[in-house]
């Protein structure tokens, strides 16, 4: 921290004395600037004096007075006040250059008392990682980045979907309860069919508590959140009698896989046939291998 510090200071004399250089290179450049104009405005003054009343070019005479008051002023203030004029062309350089002195003064009076400060504003911000690190939320994304990662293996041929949000156009009741959206974290649509993928990444301990307080489980979830999927994809199977004729006689219901992948502990395993339970380096292997139910004009469909 001393050393970040004591690098800062030295960077900023650094900038100092550069913008000092700059602005000394600016500042006589704007004083023969300044020079030059009060030449020109001696010059002008003298034409416009000569210029006599004409009642005839009354309109020139008033505006030559007037032109002559301004250009008496400006020359008044340049020869009086050079320096302001630098200055003030010189407004944004100067404040740089005092926000620079004066940060640098306070690095250096304030040394030991700026070093403790950096410290512990960076105690707090490990604190806070480390809390962020032992929260469900980075659990759970920490396990979906494997799944990612693992899914990435898949040939071009499947499209991947990750963190989806999906709604019906209506809610329908569900083992009970009412059904309208689900929060899926992967979705994976290509040659072997579609899968519904709910990635888990819970200690032991959260596992036991779950399943021994029969809370609502990964099987839950991923029975209902594959069931948004599959009655978004048959909406004909459940709309009016027409759509339901013709469901009937096409026969092309688009059946979704349900996969639970375990990035954590292990959930025990329940009889849930429509349910695969795998570890990610599975996913590829398992999804590709599958006999192809799917042709590329149903896959660019379906996506």
């Amino acid at each position: 921290m001393k050393e970040q510090i004591d690098n800062e200071i030295t960077d900023l004399t650094t900038n100092i004395e550069v913008l000092e250089c700059e602005i000394k290179i600016k500042s006589s450049k704007i004083m023969n600037d300044i020079n030059s104009e009060i030449e020109n405005l001696e010059k002008e003054i003298k034409e416009l004096e000569k210029i006599q009343f004409n009642i005839e070019k009354l309109f020139i005479f008033i505006k030559s007075k007037f032109e002559k008051y301004k250009k008496k002023r400006r020359y008044k203030y340049l020869v009086n006040n050079p320096r302001n004029e630098v200055q003030k062309l010189l407004k944004n350089e100067y404040f740089q250059l005092k926000n620079y002195i004066d940060k640098k003064q306070s690095l250096t009076n304030n040394f030991d008392i700026e070093c403790k400060h950096r410290l512990s504003n960076l105690l707090n911000q490990l604190d806070k990682i480390w809390f962020i690190k032992k929260s469900k939320l980075y659990k759970g994304a920490e396990g979906e980045i494997l799944v990612i990662e693992k899914l990435r293996n898949l040939t071009d041929d499947y499209c991947i979907f990750n963190d989806l949000f999906f709604e019906l156009d209506s809610g329908v009741n569900f083992n009970g309860a009412f059904l309208k959206s689900a929060q899926i974290d992967h979705l994976v649509i290509g040659p072997s069919g579609i899968y519904v993928i709910e990635t888990k990444n819970w200690s032991e301990a959260y596992v036991k508590k779950v399943f021994d307080n029969g809370s609502y489980t990964p099987y839950d979830q991923i029975k209902r959140s594959s069931y948004a999927v599959y009655r978004y994809l048959n909406s004909s199977k459940y709309g009016n009698i027409f759509q339901k004729a013709y469901y009937s006689l096409a026969k092309k219901e688009i059946k979704v896989q349900s996969i639970i992948a375990i990035t954590g502990s292990k959930i025990p395993l329940q009889d849930k046939g429509f349910v695969k339970v795998l570890f990610p380096n599975q996913l590829p292997g398992y999804i590709s291998e599958r006999e192809n139910i799917l042709s590329n004009e149903m896959i660019e469909n379906l996506v």
